[in-house]
């Protein structure tokens, strides 16, 4: 599994080696066919073995072959995984008027 796809830092270096990683941001496109796949697999299977390690969904894609297109973006970005993420989603969107 290629290193940027993991939520961990893959591969982690071991003491003070300076490495350079990539963050992925979420905004996925799919076709209806690629959609009713997700939904189908998901239905029959569960997560993809890869997926359900990470829980990345888009994994389940690529662990059967889809390809998949990232687009490099020089931005910073905030993670909403829990509640308190998203109070700093909101704290940001009041403090720079971009309601």
């Amino acid at each position: 599994m290629r290193g940027d796809l993991a939520r961990s830092a893959a591969p982690f270096p071991k003491g003070s080696i300076e490495v350079k990683y990539y963050k992925q941001v979420c905004v996925y496109s799919f076709t209806p066919t690629a959609l009713k796949f997700y939904c189908e697999y998901g239905e029959k299977y569960g997560k993809a073995k890869v997926e359900a390690v990470e829980d990345i969904e888009i994994l389940r894609f690529i662990e059967n072959g889809y390809r998949v297109q990232y687009v490099e973006v020089d931005s910073d970005t905030i993670a909403v995984d829990a509640k308190n993420d998203l109070q700093r989603v909101i704290d940001y969107v009041t403090e720079y008027h971009l309601e």
